[in-house]
């Protein structure tokens, strides 16, 4: 339900609560009940997993389909060459994505929010995941809003939403407001502070009134999970690259079978010929050069302390040819910054403004 049309007094007795916090009981019981203040994340790859998506290409589909061909046609020299191909490509990908979700996790280990309440009358610090509806909060200047929150009080309160919002303004947060509309935007809800914004600047204290997925933010990671996988640009070429591949050795094999039928060439030749000249028409080495590029890309930008799980995902961003924004700039750095001034002497511009004295 909406609490940003309710008094102070209404939402303690909805949620059953009070100025002096929950008691030590009533938190193991909602805990249990409603759960801890977390979002869902998302399975994780095994090593297995991981190992066994580097052959889900139809690129080395058709080189391990090559190789047992050479096989059978006892041409093991390309045989091994190609195994040895889809082998080190495969060792190649699994390590560098395995290492990424290794780091991924140990961020997320390390990387903990802490949230104040108060608590049977006492002020406690608190994993920002053991908070349950009905919980009082306390917010001050630097603080992340651990969960939804309705305002009890506040003092000079200013919150960063443009997490949510889009806005980069500031909001000037008021706990006496109370909306007389149901449906007013989270923008306008001054009486709300929302799980994932910041405070830039005064005090508050604030009644847990959602948490985990049931939060706005939550709301959004929710649509963000139903949305489709699209394919990153670099499988889309490997794909059609794959395809037209195997479309020219098929065009190629029936003109050479029908010559070869034409100048009555005995048929075990002709499909050795063939066959030789299918798999000597495969790029072996395309896989790995590929691997090992986008390898040195992660390494680059592991140093400049992003990691990436995907190698092809390296490859997508630097397709990019377009990016869309709303008018606030939401994927600008979120801050306002000087490009020039002019000052009686000269017109001094960014790079120049940091060795100039005015």
């Amino acid at each position: 339900m909406s609490y940003h049309n309710h008094s102070v007094e209404s939402v303690f007795e909805q949620l059953e609560t009070s100025r002096n916090g929950l008691s030590a009981a009533a938190v193991m019981e909602r805990l249990e009940r409603y759960g801890e203040n977390t979002l869902p994340e998302a399975s994780k790859r095994s090593f297995y997993k991981i190992l066994f998506d580097q052959f889900k290409s139809p690129i080395i589909y058709i080189l391990f389909i090559a190789a047992v061909v050479s096989f059978m046609i006892r041409e093991f020299t390309d045989a091994y060459f190609i195994l040895a191909v889809l082998i080190i490509n495969a060792m190649i990908g699994t390590y560098q994505e395995y290492s990424a979700a290794q780091k991924a996790d140990s961020l997320k280990h390390i990387v903990k929010t802490y949230a104040d309440v108060v608590r049977e009358g006492v002020r406690e610090r608190v994993p920002s995941s053991q908070l349950t509806l009905g919980d009082l909060v306390l917010l001050e200047s630097g603080s992340q809003v651990p969960a939804d929150l309705r305002l009890v009080g506040s003092k000079e309160l200013f919150i960063n939403e443009s997490l949510l919002t889009g806005e980069s303004i500031d909001v000037n947060k008021d706990a006496g407001f109370i909306s007389e509309d149901e449906e007013i935007p989270v923008a306008d809800r001054i009486n709300m502070a929302y799980a994932g914004s910041f405070v830039s600047k005064g005090r508050a204290k604030g009644i847990v009134t959602a948490i985990g997925l049931d939060t706005e933010i939550g709301k959004i990671a929710e649509l963000l999970a139903e949305a489709g996988e699209q394919k990153a640009p670099l499988v889309i070429r490997m794909e059609r690259f794959s395809l037209n591949i195997a479309k020219i050795i098929g065009i190629v094999a029936l003109l050479l079978v029908s010559l070869g039928i034409y100048q009555n060439i005995e048929l075990s030749k002709l499909f050795f010929l063939v066959v030789a000249l299918a798999v000597s028409s495969i790029p072996e080495g395309l896989p790995v050069a590929i691997t090992v590029a986008l390898s040195a890309a992660s390494s680059v930008m592991s140093r400049r302390n992003v990691i990436v799980r995907e190698l092809s995902s390296i490859e997508g961003l630097g397709s990019c040819t377009m990016i869309a924004s709303d008018k606030t700039g939401t994927m600008t750095q979120n801050r306002l910054s000087v490009n020039e001034f002019i000052t009686p002497e000269k017109v001094f511009r960014q790079e120049e403004a940091v060795d100039a004295e005015i």
